[in-house]
């Protein structure tokens, strides 16, 4: 089983380099992307740092190899590949939160989990 964390990243971003570092140590398979800053005519500066069409060509190169895929996304933009992944007979699970998920999302999906419900057993103890 692979786990793969795909984000866009601040070059100049310490913490961020620390955690990847650690989701690496850990056997995260890492698709990292540097932020792009991009400056309009008019002078407003856009960031871009988009991992949607890498995690499709993922998928879909090692599609053959799984009957599962688990996707911790809210984002509508993975609706088409939720839909590809069903339609040669796959099985989608989405983690999100309830307020961060696209309802067309949920729906395509075969199961829907709010990560929400499981903080109990996620979330760090703090020793006081």
């Amino acid at each position: 089983m692979n786990v793969y964390y795909y984000s866009a990243y601040f070059e100049e971003s310490v913490t961020q380099q620390s955690f990847f570092e650690m989701l690496s140590r850990k056997g995260f398979i890492m698709r990292l992307k540097r932020i792009k800053k991009i400056v309009t005519a008019s002078g407003e500066v856009i960031l871009e740092g988009n991992c949607d069409t890498d995690i499709v060509v993922d998928v879909v190169s090692v599609m053959a190899k799984f009957d599962t895929a688990v996707l911790m996304s809210g984002d509508s933009d993975s609706v088409s590949l939720v839909n590809l992944l069903r339609g040669h007979g796959k099985k989608v699970v989405i983690i999100s939160t309830r307020w961060h998920v696209a309802k067309d999302l949920i729906q395509s999906s075969n199961h829907y989990f709010d990560i929400n419900k499981f903080r109990s057993e996620w979330e760090l103890k703090r020793i006081t």
